[in-house]
């Protein structure tokens, strides 16, 4: 946003980074900063994968029409990747070799003032020399995965857009929701903005409440298990309710549910105990593995039981687990008690 504002961006730049709807959001400013829309067509050119060197340098070549600058966009040029090789076999057939490299190389620091080459990537391999190179004669922005802050602006921002408001605990039940903190989750910007669109078109009042999101966004079993653990936590019964009849309307195992409930009763056990022994977060976070925001979430949750009540919270789980194996109550019949009974 300060580079926009300054506006002097050198001739050639690679945006690049996990998430695609930040890279796809900082080529459309670069667009809509240096071309007229009026010709849009003739003065924004964009490859899928690397073109031709003369075919390029032709584009690049050509004068603007009406517009500040000329965009040229190669979006998955392969040219940041590196060649890996299984025995005499390559791998990767996509990536340019180094004599394409070079004879790129040694053209990108001639492209004129008046033309902007813009590499689009998911991935880059900051070791390469041509990675190197951008730097030397352009700029790169890496777009990674946001921080808990970020994704809380992200969110409001969305909302204050469409005039609506929500408490500081429902952008965190949408974060959780999401998945998108998780190690190893697949859950993206692009993911979370289309949530954010359905529970917008649920919510019917100013304020988007929690049961808006509940009703709205599918999330993951995992995240589902952690918001039923934290509304019973607070007393929220009826939330829970919601949350147990969304994760078996969804088609999960009983078993894997009542699994995963086991799961997080045992964290917040071993949280519990860790803040009796007034162990710092971080300590925790070392002894236990768990991620920093779940863990803060689960710390919260951890500090309204005591060690004794939530050893008694596993304890009857195991015992619904034992009464279902051998038929003795049905299922649902058991989790509803078991959130009666709290």
């Amino acid at each position: 946003m300060e580079d926009l504002k300054k506006g002097d961006f050198p001739s050639v730049l690679l945006f690049f980074g996990e998430e695609r709807l930040q890279v796809d959001w900082a080529v459309r400013q670069i667009i809509e900063k240096y071309v007229n829309p009026e010709t849009y067509l003739l003065d924004v050119t964009i490859f899928q994968g690397l073109p031709p060197l003369d075919e390029l340098v032709s584009v690049c070549e050509t004068l603007t029409m009406f517009s500040e600058k000329r965009i040229v966009i190669i979006e998955n040029s392969g040219l940041f990747k590196m060649k890996r090789k299984d025995g005499e076999k390559e791998e990767s057939e996509d990536v340019p070799d180094s004599g394409e490299r070079k004879a790129l190389g040694e053209y990108l620091p001639h492209i004129p003032s008046s033309t902007i080459l813009l590499f689009q990537e998911q991935d880059v391999d900051k070791r390469l020399q041509f990675t190197k190179m951008i730097q030397k004669v352009g700029d790169s922005y890496q777009f990674e995965r946001l921080d808990v802050a970020d994704l809380k602006v992200f969110i409001r921002n969305r909302f204050v857009k469409a005039g609506k408001t929500l408490r500081e605990d429902v952008a965190e039940t949408i974060i959780e929701l999401s998945g998108y903190l998780h190690p190893q989750s697949t859950y993206t910007l692009y993911h979370l903005e289309n949530d954010l669109a359905k529970i917008l078109s649920h919510a019917e009042g100013d304020e988007v409440t929690a049961l808006d999101v509940h009703q709205t966004m599918a999330g993951d079993l995992n995240t589902y298990v952690f918001s039923f653990v934290d509304a019973l936590a607070a007393d929220k019964k009826g939330e829970a309710y919601e949350l147990l009849s969304n994760m078996l309307r969804s088609g999960e195992s009983f078993y894997k549910i009542l699994g995963l409930l086991i799961s997080q009763y045992e964290l917040l056990l071993d949280i519990r105990q860790l803040q009796d022994e007034n162990r710092s977060l971080g300590e925790m976070e070392k002894e236990l593995k768990v991620h920093p925001f779940r863990l803060r979430k689960g710390a919260s949750v951890a500090g309204r039981y005591t060690s004794s009540q939530l050893y008694q919270f596993v304890k009857r789980l195991y015992e619904i687990d034992r009464q279902n194996k051998s038929g003795l109550l049905n299922p649902q019949l058991a989790l509803e008690l078991f959130i009666g009974e709290l």
